[in-house]
């Protein structure tokens, strides 16, 4: 009997935790949504802070110090790992907040975020912590209770909500009403469902073109009806200068118009079109038409990043225990295989030229190299081009996320 209520309470709690999960997926994978990512913080975090830890020990410190030198030798300057090893380790036993699950990202039409992060956090004392780091810039928090902080943060276009509890931090927009949408997002879910995925990320570019044209058409009517408004500035200068002239103005002639007191200054095109009048004495617009007969602009640079993307529909990226796979999904056939081809050629290129470079190295480090350029893949597979990176152990795919998020970091740093 102790035994059933057990696997009952053991169940209960999987079935609830489970809920949970699918609920904070839900919540970020809504209808318009263009892309998002998903994280297993809880998992990369320990293991980070695991070797941290392991690195800090006394017996380490030679090793600890040949990644300091090798760390200066590419980026000069006071950042130290050892300092943020210590840093992180210190912060992990304080349990103001230690990632213990997912972390799911998505931004929707309207370029909102929404984020939400499963953790163990205490949230008065990580409000606290907070508070003292930032001194004598105070923060006042919408809500201050027990197991729940919350902050209203106004942007120009939308307000966002940001609520820490002691099980998570969420950050969404308030006026997204968007419904979710789950099955669009099958594949990121499944992904995120196996226990081995570290990382994975989806990004429909199909939605995005449709989105760039959309804005840009949007664009286009803004622009023109702008253009078509100045009109009627412009036909009411007109018509004073003929009533106080007793003639119609043959051509637009505006420093005429401003020197007899009929505008205060001259009125142009927002895109540089020329005014003019007609045969039937209408105002018209080189770019923009007439009033009765307008022309929506095409010099709208949002449209040429639609063009660029034509090729691409998606785009998924998938990071496992075990290997990585990148792959974007083509609706060009002949592209598709042309770019594959040319993708072979310069991975043997590469590999070529790295293996001659780790000439130098150990024998076993060599191997370990050569080994992990033979694990590259470029292939077609279906409508998509995909690169895959495969027979990894998890602390070279871990070594892997760190390399690349360094070289983000290096690179935006100037």
């Amino acid at each position: 009997m102790n035994k059933l209520i057990k696997l009952l309470v053991i169940t209960g709690l999987m079935l609830c935790a489970a809920t949970s999960f699918a609920k904070d997926r839900a919540q970020v994978l809504k209808s318009d949504s263009l892309g998002a990512i998903y994280i297993n913080a809880g998992k990369i975090f320990n293991l980070y802070l695991d070797q941290a830890r392991e690195l800090l020990k006394p017996e380490n410190a030679v090793e600890l110090e040949k990644i300091e030198e090798q760390l200066r030798r590419h980026f000069p300057g006071k950042f130290s790992f050892a300092s943020l090893f210590k840093r992180l380790s210190k912060f992990a036993d304080s349990a103001l907040c230690v990632p213990d699950g997912s972390l799911w990202l998505s931004v929707d039409e309207e370029l909102r975020p929404a984020i939400s992060i499963s953790a163990k956090i205490r949230p008065q004392e990580l409000f606290e912590f907070v508070q003292k780091r930032l001194g004598n810039d105070k923060i006042v928090p919408a809500k201050n209770e027990k197991n729940l902080i919350e902050f209203e943060i106004p942007t120009p276009g939308y307000s966002l909500t940001l609520s820490i509890t002691n099980q998570g931090i969420k950050l969404f927009a308030g006026s997204n009403q968007a419904k979710e949408d789950l099955q669009r997002w099958k594949s990121l879910a499944g992904d995120a469902d196996n226990n081995n995925t570290l990382v994975a990320a989806e990004i429909d570019i199909s939605r995005i073109k449709n989105w760039l044209t959309e804005k840009a058409q949007s664009g286009k009517r803004s622009e023109s009806f702008e253009c078509l408004s100045r009109f009627k500035v412009l036909s009411a200068a007109l018509q004073m200068y003929s009533e106080k002239k007793g003639s119609e103005m043959v051509e637009i002639d505006q420093s005429l118009l401003k020197s007899e007191g009929c505008i205060t200054e001259p009125v142009y095109c927002p895109q540089s079109g020329l005014y003019s009048l007609n045969n039937d004495k209408e105002l018209v617009c080189s770019i923009h038409g007439t009033v009765s007969k307008p022309v929506w602009s095409t010099k709208i640079p949002r449209v040429a990043a639609s063009t660029h993307l034509k090729p691409f529909d998606s785009f998924r990226a998938l990071v496992t225990s075990v290997g990585a796979e990148f792959k974007t999904k083509i609706n060009d056939k002949n592209l598709l295989e042309q770019w594959v081809a040319i993708g072979k050629q310069q991975l043997q290129a590469v590999k070529h030229m790295a293996a001659n470079q780790m000439g130098q190295l150990p024998e076993e480090h060599r191997q370990k190299g050569l080994k992990l350029l033979d694990s590259i893949k470029i292939a077609v597979d279906g409508d998509w081009l995909k690169v895959s990176i495969e027979d990894l152990d998890e602390k070279t795919m871990f070594a892997g996320i760190t390399g690349i998020t360094g070289a983000a970091a290096a690179i935006a740093e100037p």
